[in-house]
């Protein structure tokens, strides 16, 4: 895969966490391109442990180690290219190491490549530094499709497509169809007005993580696809303006960096229809 087809989006969403301080504590990233979807993981690593206000500068002692993959502070953990490859004792060293304080950087990095291969029982031996895991420490999964791993691993992360022919008809919704249409259910509610009804649809996810994330997932493309194909005012959701609309993917994106990060979904169906409809009754 060329450079130039790792999806943009991808890279705005990584320059919006960076700006804004919100970078999560582990995301996981998915494309069909290994050494691309390495590639852009080590991008992140190096935007993550700059020591410049405008991360990456790329002269910094940090960045010019990373350049170098002489930095002590991020580490790289593979399997073996095979399913079940990845096994539980090499999870166990990365929680032991997590807790061991950065040598230099301001945090330290855990690239984990192709977790795809992890066993079941290796993806549950994760779960709880993905939970709650030291200040300092940020994880980078990277896999083939977000799909292949437990649903309870999925939730704990923040995940980023680079592959800009993935959309949700081409995996999630072909899977979970149901799931697809309550998120549609939930969006048409919201932009028509009907906050009620969306916080009804929104209460079937309390106890659901992954379900809450797929979610704002659906929703986002729902909208960011309806913007590129830039349809008339009259025709996109609701009859709203491209930039209202834009803001609701802005809001959708803090939701679920939330939801990853393990906040109360009860409270965060609440925050999101109610900034929502603050978007929407928003003056020109």
């Amino acid at each position: 895969m060329e450079q130039n087809t790792i999806n943009l989006k991808a890279r705005e969403t990584l320059a919006s966490w960076i700006r804004g301080q919100r970078l999560p504590h582990a995301v996981l990233l998915e494309g069909p391109d290994p050494e691309a979807v390495t590639a852009f993981a080590h991008d992140m690593a190096k935007a993550a442990m700059c020591a410049s206000p405008e991360p990456p500068c790329g002269v910094c002692s940090n960045c010019v180690k990373l350049d170098k993959g002489v930095h002590p502070d991020l580490t790289l953990y593979e399997g073996e290219g095979r399913a079940r490859s990845f096994h539980i004792d090499t999870v166990r060293a990365i929680r032991s190491a997590a807790y061991i304080y950065p040598n230099e950087a301001p945090r330290k990095v855990f690239i984990l490549k192709d977790v795809q291969d992890m066993s079941v029982q290796a993806q549950n031996a994760l779960l709880k530094i993905l939970e709650e895991p030291p200040d300092s420490v940020l994880f980078i999964l990277t896999c083939e499709n977000k799909f292949n791993l437990l649903e309870t691993v999925r939730s704990r992360v923040a995940a980023l497509s680079l592959d800009e022919g993935i959309q949700p008809e081409d995996h999630n919704a072909n899977e979970n169809p149901e799931r697809l249409g309550q998120a549609r259910e939930c969006l048409d509610a919201l932009l028509c007005g009907r906050e009620l009804d969306a916080l009804a649809v929104m209460a079937a996810f309390e106890r659901d993580r992954a379900g809450f994330m797929d979610m704002m997932e659906f929703m986002r493309m729902t909208l960011e696809q309806s913007v590129l194909k830039k349809k008339s005012e009259a025709e996109l959701p609701g009859g709203h303006a491209p930039l209202r609309l834009m803001q609701i993917i802005d809001i959708i994106d803090e939701m679920a960096l939330s939801a990853a990060g393990n906040a109360g979904l009860s409270l965060l169906g609440t925050v999101f229809c109610a900034r929502v409809r603050q978007v929407l009754t928003a003056a020109p």
